[in-house]
């Protein structure tokens, strides 16, 4: 029976020695997923995933080797499963007795070792890390660490080793925004963004600041992140300040219309630096795309991703903007449709009166919008 040992651990580990890859624990977490596509797993998906209307979902599922390769030894790996956006995705390898590794959607890793030991948040570059306690998924507290070394051993589980505890006096916590409160340490930057980015004098004609690389980059890199109030699609197209900011962007990820959005008192670096993204300029030609990641400190946000290879001193750029689209438009006159119907009839009157003004403020964003306006720099930023 040993001469059919599935042997993940040895599969995944010879291949990745022989890749000696820049980012080790992403490239075996995508080995060992490919190794476990097979019809066996596609069958447990199926079989064992509940049946979630919803894009993304709380729920886990547990499988173990023997799950996924009936029959064969098992060398004790299990492997948890959570809804990423409408896909069933590996978010947890473990093996008995030994280390366990979580994965976050969008990048960032949290290594969990044997009871007593702190857990370590390794973030999308694989070089900085936060050390300390977390509690069922979430950061409780933790410091900025060293990482020695990232290796993987002979029986399948990368390990790391740190240097001693940063003595940084910055500690960081869960601290997800809300639809008034931004961060409890406005003024603490993220350790990753730091090596990534600066905020100097934009270089595009009529903006204010902007948000420069300070190291080769390479395409699809993540490099910065995008966090801010937590604001309804309503609140954004009917408040002035959230519909004339220049500094949202889309969150729905639940499909809930969700936009971040960073309010004039926390534009100016000295108000708020926790996160740069919101520093980046719009350009026809952009350099940077906003992705999906749940970051250890801020929650379900966006980071900011390459586009392709860049060089230090590239000033970022992508196309956003305030304008008010079509889609955006349409589903706002849905929600005000029901809203009207749930009410009595003098509360229409009234509510009749107020479409009319958000409808006229929000048609003239559409077709007069000009872009060479958004950036002009009206507020120190």
């Amino acid at each position: 029976r040993r001469e059919k040992k599935l042997e993940v651990e040895e599969k995944a580990y010879t291949k990745l020695m022989k890749q000696n890859p820049s980012k080790l624990v992403m490239s075996w977490y995508s080995e060992v997923t490919k190794l476990l596509d097979n019809e066996q797993m596609k069958y447990l998906k199926l079989m064992r995933t509940p049946k979630i209307t919803s894009v993304r979902s709380n729920e886990t599922i547990t499988l173990t080797e023997e799950d996924i390769f009936p029959g064969n030894y098992s060398s004790g790996f299990q492997f948890e499963l959570s809804q990423w956006y409408k896909t069933w995705n590996i978010s947890k390898i473990g093996r008995s007795g030994g280390p366990v590794w979580g994965f976050y959607e969008g990048g960032g890793m949290v290594y969990h070792g044997v009871d007593g030991e702190d857990s370590v948040y390794l973030y999308p570059d694989e070089e900085t890390c936060l050390v300390g306690r977390w509690d069922n998924g979430e950061m409780v507290e933790a410091r900025e660490g060293a990482i020695d070394k990232i290796w993987c051993s002979k029986n399948g589980i990368p390990l790391i080793s740190l240097q001693e505890v940063a003595t940084n006096e910055n500690t960081f916590h869960f601290d997800p925004s809300t639809k008034t409160h931004l961060s409890d340490d406005p003024h603490v930057p993220d350790p990753m963004e730091t090596k990534f980015v600066e905020i100097r004098k934009s270089e595009l004609p009529g903006a204010g600041e902007g948000l420069f690389l300070i190291k080769d980059v390479e395409a699809n890199e993540i490099i910065a992140f995008f966090n801010g109030v937590r604001v309804t699609i309503e609140d954004a197209n009917k408040l002035p300040v959230h519909r004339e900011s220049s500094h949202k962007i889309w969150n729905d990820w639940n499909d809930q219309d969700e936009m971040l959005d960073i309010t004039p008192e926390y534009r100016s670096v000295e108000s708020y630096q926790a996160t740069l993204g919101h520093k980046i300029n719009f350009s026809k030609q952009p350099t940077v795309e906003y992705d999906f990641i749940f970051h250890p400190r801020f929650g379900e946000i966006r980071s900011v991703r390459a586009l392709t290879s860049l060089k230090a001193g590239t000033e970022l750029t992508s196309m956003y903007g305030k304008v008010v689209d079509n889609f955006t438009f349409i589903k706002q006159v849905f929600n005000d449709y029901y809203t009207y119907n749930d009410l009595d009839e003098e509360e229409k009157v009234d509510f009749l009166g107020e479409m009319k003004n958000n409808y006229e403020i929000m048609l003239r964003s559409m077709i007069n919008f000009d872009i060479n306006t958004l950036y002009t720099d009206q507020t120190n930023d």
